[in-house]
């Protein structure tokens, strides 16, 4: 099926796959390694990690020939422009914003980026696959694409641009995650209230599990959790709204959780 497909492309293929996939790879083809492959992480702060880097490779011959259960992983990005553009903003999107944080943006894992996929808009999708005009997968022998805008002009971005927005993360969703995040900002805005909780985080998850067990968004668990904080310790709203920046309206929505909630 992968073969076949590559004989009716026209644009260039690229190959993004994780470490562990290249040298299954090259292990493929002979023990030859691939030339043309391009690390992906770039930087001091990768520096620890560099030989866990994913890599961008041409689908050239050599990597044509391989058998397809190794084809099968990864993903394909159809385009016009060359390696190098398209290598740099991969690159762009290593660091991402999510809830005013710098994070590592996995978007090389498969497991990680196509559940997301399905939750971003036409202009979104469009951003995130850059001067790319298509992604594919052949994951577990399905296959599934991807378009971008057609019409639209590549700008290349300067790092970080791309911002994790509450909805990309739902497939995804796990609470006790997202507990642990919600406690590492906390302990850096509000340290004096999270010390009269003895298990943050735990006491974090339990509310979290309430909201996603009542179907409720990522937004309003968060603002349940801040709405459990204050009714557990000597916070204030008004020291929420402070520390976090919050504005009125969400202090509003804050002060009626607390009223139907702990009433």
């Amino acid at each position: 099926m992968i073969k076949q497909w590559f004989t009716e492309q026209i644009d260039d293929i690229y190959w993004l796959v994780e470490d562990n996939t290249l040298k299954q790879a090259i292990e493929a083809n002979g023990e030859l390694s691939f030339p043309d492959a391009r690390l992906v992480f770039q930087g001091e702060m990768f520096d620890a990690v560099m030989p866990l880097s994913p890599w961008l490779l041409p689908v050239t011959e050599s990597v044509r020939q391989l058998p397809e259960q190794v084809l099968q992983q990864g993903m394909y990005f159809s385009c016009t422009q060359t390696l190098d553009v398209l290598l740099s903003h991969l690159q762009s999107l290593l660091i991402a914003a999510l809830d005013g944080e710098e994070v590592l943006f996995r978007f090389y894992d498969p497991q990680v980026l196509l559940p997301m996929l399905d939750t971003m808009d036409e202009q979104e999708l469009s951003a995130l696959l850059g001067p790319a005009e298509r992604l594919t997968t052949f994951l577990n022998g399905q296959h599934c694409q991807w378009y971008s805008d057609v019409g639209k002009q590549y700008q290349p971005r300067l790092a970080p641009w791309w911002i994790i927005k509450p909805h990309h993360l739902t497939p995804l969703y796990r609470t006790d995650v997202h507990a642990k995040i919600l406690e590492r900002r906390l302990w850096e805005c509000l340290p004096d209230a999270l010390t009269q909780l003895e298990k943050p985080s735990q006491v974090f998850e339990a509310v979290l599990n309430d909201a996603k067990k009542n179907g409720k968004d990522y937004e309003y668990a968060e603002r349940l959790v801040l709405s459990h904080l204050i009714n557990e310790t000597s916070l204030t709203l008004e020291a929420v709204r402070d520390a976090l920046h919050l504005e009125q309206k969400e202090c509003e929505e804050i002060f009626k959780l607390r009223e139907t909630t702990y009433e």
